[in-house]
């Protein structure tokens, strides 16, 4: 009997999920990195962990491996442009895959890199409220941040009026918020956000708006695909002042006849499900709050489905 027990347990069908990833990784220039994620899972084999990188020669960078049940990256003589997150992704198929980052550090001193991003250094609000504009800079050594307003510095911390929330986000990530009270006419424009350290300095400009409709998502992309599933993800644009909810427009790549999904608010990803087996389907998404609608992406954004 308890033979026939452990024969059981071996066989049950499980979903591949990430267990531990290695945490920061931090290297010199010229080292070797070693990035680990060890997955549970069955079946699983070395073609169910895989890493990605947006932007990024793996294979010209990397290399694979893989033992009991570990996915081991190796990114050969690291130095300063391979800094940033790697992605490990854990899909054996039985059902959703399952991602994580792994962040590699180079241990080398550079500027200040102000963040560009459409959700970077852009904010709204109504007449009388408070306002909060973003700005977040990789750097090494930390930076200090100064906020410019028609060429003069604005006077931070010495009235009610500006003040600056600032926090690490990561071993190399920083972020100053300018918080800005009681919101006027003259208030809405543009601010310039400054990064110094000894190395030299980066800057970015902002802008505060009255509230609005948000922007389209900039990116949707494809995270993983089942017989009968697409996992979509994207990179959300400016939320206009209100928080923001994501409709999903899907069809088959034959057909005219749209279908639509809608994910939470502030939600990144979607799982399109009931979808037909084998099949080539469209997508795209467009943004809305209390104020309106974005448009919808073009239909760009493409996966097809496993067959049974």
């Amino acid at each position: 009997m308890l033979t026939r027990i452990l024969s059981t347990d071996k066989n049950k069908i499980d979903a591949a999920t990430i267990k531990a990833t290695s945490e920061h990784v931090i290297v010199n220039p010229g080292e070797d990195a070693i990035l680990d994620c060890t997955v549970d899972g069955n079946p699983l084999t070395p073609d169910h962990i895989r890493w990605e990188r947006d932007g990024y020669d793996l294979r010209a960078k990397t290399t694979t491996g893989y033992a009991n049940g570990t996915g081991t990256l190796v990114v050969k003589d690291a130095q300063r442009e391979d800094v940033g997150n790697f992605r490990c992704i854990a899909d054996n198929r039985v059902a959703a895959a399952d991602s994580r980052n792994v962040l590699l550090i180079v241990k080398c001193r550079f500027a200040p890199e102000i963040d560009k991003s459409p959700s970077m250094l852009r904010a709204a609000s109504g007449t009388g409220d408070q306002a909060r504009l973003p700005c977040r800079a990789k750097s090494a050594p930390l930076p200090t941040f100064y906020w410019i307003r028609s060429g003069q510095e604005l006077p931070i911390n010495q009235s009610s009026k500006y003040y600056t929330l600032q926090r690490q986000l990561d071993p190399l990530t920083y972020e100053s918020i300018l918080v800005i009270e009681r919101i006027s006419t003259r208030d809405y424009g543009e601010y310039e956000c400054r990064a110094k350290n000894d190395l030299g300095s980066g800057s970015g400009t902002g802008r505060l708006d009255v509230r609005s409709a948000p922007d389209s998502p900039t990116t949707l992309t494809v995270l993983n695909v089942t017989h009968d599933s697409v996992t979509l993800g994207w990179e959300p644009g400016f939320d206009g002042g209100h928080r923001a909810s994501y409709r999903i427009r899907y069809r088959e790549a034959s057909s005219e006849r749209y279908r639509y999904e809608d994910g939470p608010p502030n939600a990144h990803q979607l799982i399109v499900s009931g979808l037909r087996s084998n099949t080539l389907y469209l997508f795209s998404i467009m943004a809305a709050n209390v104020l309106g609608e974005s448009r919808f992406l073009p239909d760009l954004t493409r996966a097809q489905t496993k067959g049974n």
